[in-house]
């Protein structure tokens, strides 16, 4: 054994040694967004214009009359926006200005829904307390946002990668999005234009080349001329630091799709992977799923090298000129391959072994085209590679994964075949995607967030004393849960799918890619709402129930804790393969606090009211995620938060998993835990926290010379009250002062302001959820208001 040892021991310090090299990430400097203070007239005037026409349609309602033949689907949980006309419609007081906020208020959806729903006719003035109070008014205005099929609708945009995508993809096909879209699109992005010229990659982040050439080329694409203020300005930020060629992966990708980058200025993305052995190592199908849903139509593109014909088209050509520091003709397309994105840009850097690995695909693509045997074999991988495309888009209704591998997607039937049935299917659910606001028209992170807003939504109303009072809308969204439910199953070995029967997605059903954490909120709703009288003829079904468990206990991972869509499938030696400088942990799907707690509640709950089911494999379960969760406590007691901003989101999740499993207050981890979130309490009882925690790793409460005049944010400070009560926190007055914050920030109607970006993936991207601002502070002040048998004074 001591021989062995010996020869194991050197292989396992190199193995830690390369596990740490490549989680290692650059942890910048905090950066923060600079917006003009005064606004543009002429801006604000345009997306007025732009904002006006436009209604507000889901489920059937969301269909025309040429879409019937293309759509396939249930449908439910669909928004749409059309446009219809500005006769008869007055302006409405949608101003926006991204130095106050550059998080729009979803004011256009807001005032329709409104306008269609009827107050509920309040009752008789009785003695209630100030939270009960504050919890009617919030619940009686929320509950007029509800849709028709039960579901929550609301803006899930923030990245500035996502347009671009769109607008390339439409201008190559030569599909016309319509002169509205394209208005809305435009001001949106002039809109989102920061002081230097440049965008974020989202729109929280200081400027980056990532959002600014992909934002100005856009812009273009559209049809702003290149003299236009917006475009000077930002091709002076595109040229003072470097040009096109200093742009991470996806925007060059983009731009040689386009024909404004050449293909050999592009790291290999060959086609040839998908046709390796599933035991090799580093295979694709081991990658996380959305990672790997873009990079499979990235490289059938790439193998094909399929680009727009720039010959005979002059606003490509003069792309050509505008995007780089010197002549098209005379950059090194070999030396920008290897040529890092700019500072600003990188979150992560490329590891030795992916810099080692592009040289040699570099060569092996110069030896393809001269090599039978190797050109078949791209043939072949590439065939494989648009059934799987074909396989995605069908089983998906054709909404696809996310926005990325939606239009990647499409452009790839249209490579394959302009005239295919397959491209045209995609073309109405492009509508999908789209989001208007009081900014202008964006395209969202997925289809929605639909399924996870309505699922927060119910327990937050389940959570208070007056839910009784709300029964219809908890019938609607009792229906919309049961119908988001994935009912069946997929062919999962060819292309690398996990089991999805029983589980709930992101968005909507008819996407049909189930999450963990959405499965166990799905779960914990449905067995909630069948805890209430009147609700218990619409029960989710006994057996569609334990598939959900099933679903859930399929994906816990060795570690004990649960990744998103997949059981990790790789090591984090995979991101040392990591070739996307912006974004840091995407090639496998790791273990998450969020997730880990959503699925052990959800365990919980279910063994609680069915412990006849699977009851050791639960409870084992349970054991194993509480475990992982404790072990991913930080030093100063707070765990950190991949899905929102940030210490303070995880660690809610973090105490409400530990005491679903068990785990006592006075536990050593939740007692830190405390004292860390008590330690950040502000002075006017609440908590701020901005994005840059997210990629700092370290709690930050935005720009200094801000700090004093800063307002604490009401869905942090909601989070923040959450953990503590979960925790049973014997400090009254800190809960007390949470509390009074919260119901001093609720306006008159029974809403609560657009605040700061709370959502995050990648470690580096901000992502909007408006409706957190109603679901939290009310599942917030429902809690307070159960916790304590008095309310404090307003």
């Amino acid at each position: 054994m001591d021989v062995l040892s010996l020869i194991v021991s050197p292989f396992q310090c190199v193995f830690a040694w390369l596990v740490k090299q490549c989680t290692k990430r650059r942890r910048p400097k905090a950066r923060y967004p600079c917006f003009s203070a005064v606004r543009d007239e002429e801006l604000r005037r345009e997306t007025g214009e732009a904002t006006q026409g436009w209604v507000f349609t889901s489920s059937d309602e969301s269909v025309q009359k040429d879409e019937k033949g293309q759509l396939t689907g249930s449908l439910v949980g669909r928004q749409v926006w059309r446009y219809v006309s500005k006769t008869g419609s007055s302006p409405a007081d949608d101003s926006f200005d991204p130095h106050i906020n550059p998080n729009a208020a979803d004011k256009p959806l807001r005032r329709q829904l409104l306008a269609r729903s009827k107050a509920k006719d309040q009752p008789e003035e009785r003695e209630e307390g100030a939270t009960v109070s504050c919890l009617r008014k919030g619940l009686s205005f929320y509950e007029r946002l509800q849709c028709d099929d039960g579901h929550f609708a609301g803006d899930y945009g923030g990245p500035h990668f996502l347009i671009p995508g769109l607008v390339i993809a439409c201008y190559i096909t030569g599909h016309d999005l319509g002169e509205h879209v394209k208005r809305g699109l435009c001001v949106y992005l002039r809109n989102h234009q920061q002081i230097d010229g440049g965008w974020g990659t989202h729109i929280e982040g200081a400027s980056t080349m990532f959002g600014t050439v992909l934002s100005y080329v856009s812009l273009r694409l559209l049809g702003t001329d290149k003299e236009h203020k917006s475009c000077r300005l930002a091709r002076a930020f595109i040229h003072a630091h470097g040009g096109a060629v200093r742009s991470p992966l996806w925007c060059r990708f983009w731009l040689c799709v386009l024909g404004v980058y050449e293909w050999d200025g592009l790291m290999p993305i060959p086609p040839e992977l998908w046709g390796l052995p599933r035991w090799f190592p580093f295979h694709p199908g081991n990658v996380w799923v959305h990672a790997r849903l873009v990079k499979l139509p990235m490289s059938y593109l790439y193998g094909k090298r399929y680009s727009k014909d720039a010959a005979n088209d002059t606003l490509v050509l003069s792309l050509r000129t505008e995007l780089y520091t010197c002549p098209y003709e005379r950059v090194d397309w070999a030396k920008a391959r290897q040529t890092p994105s700019a500072d600003i840009d990188c979150y992560v850097e490329v590891a030795v072994p992916m810099k080692v690995l592009i040289s040699l695909l570099s060569v092996y693509e110069r030896v393809v085209p001269h090599v039978g045997a190797l050109r078949k074999f791209r043939s072949a991988c590439m065939r494989f590679a648009m059934e799987y495309v074909h396989h995605e888009d069908a089983f998906s209704y054709y909404i696809c994964i996310g926005p990325v591998n939606k239009t990647l997607n499409m452009l790839c039937c249209f490579a394959e075949n302009p005239k295919s049935d397959e491209y045209w299917k995609h073309i109405p659910r492009l509508a999908d995607y789209l989001w208007l606001a009081e900014d202008g028209i964006k395209m969202q992170g997925e289809c929605g967030s639909q399924l996870w807003d309505t699922a927060f939504a119910c327990q937050a109303a389940l959570s208070t004393p007056i839910h009784s009072d709300y029964t219809p809308m908890l019938r609607k969204i009792q229906a919309f849960v049961n119908n988001s439910q994935v009912c069946h199953d997929v062919p999962t070995t060819k292309y690398f799918r996990h089991n999805c029967k029983g589980g709930w997605p992101f968005t909507v059903g008819d996407q049909n890619w189930p999450v963990s954490d959405c499965t166990a909120e799905g779960i914990k709703c449905s067995i909630a709402l069948a805890q209430v009288d009147a609700l218990k003829d619409g029960s989710l079904p006994y057996e569609r129930m334990c598939d959900g468990i099933d679903y859930i206990l399929s994906l816990q991972n060795r570690d004990g804790g649960w990744a998103t869509y997949e059981p990790t499938r790789g090591s984090p030696l995979y991101e040392l393969l990591n070739p996307c400088e912006s974004f840091g942990d995407i090639m496998i799907d790791y273990s998450y606090t969020e997730c880990t707690s959503a699925c052990v509640t959800a365990l919980g709950a279910f063994s609680r009211v069915r412990p006849e089911y699977r009851g050791s494999d639960i409870e084992r379960a349970i054991r194993r995620g509480r475990d992982f969760i404790l072990a991913q406590q930080m030093e100063d007691g707070s765990w950190y938060g991949s899905w929102g901003v940030c210490f303070t989101y995880a660690s809610w999740f973090a105490i409400e998993g530990l005491r679903a499993c068990g785990v006592a207050p006075s536990h050593t981890a939740i007692q830190k835990c405390v004292h860390m979130i008590l330690s950040k309490q502000r002075a006017d009882g609440g908590w701020y926290e901005s994005f840059e925690s997210c990629t700092t790793w370290k709690y930050d409460q935005g720009p200094v010379r801000e700090s004093a005049s800063r307002q604490s944010n009401v869905i942090q400070s909601s989070w923040a009250l959450l953990a503590l009560l979960e925790a049973e926190c014997p400090d009254k007055e800190a809960l007390n002062l949470a509390a009074q914050y919260i119901m001093s920030r609720q306006t008159s109607d029974g809403d609560w302001p657009q605040e700061n970006i709370v959502g995050v993936f990648n470690r580096s991207v901000g992502i909007t959820y408006t409706a957190y601002r109603n679901v939290f502070p009310i599942w917030a002040l429902g809690k307070y208001a159960q916790h304590t048998k008095h309310s404090p004074s307003t």
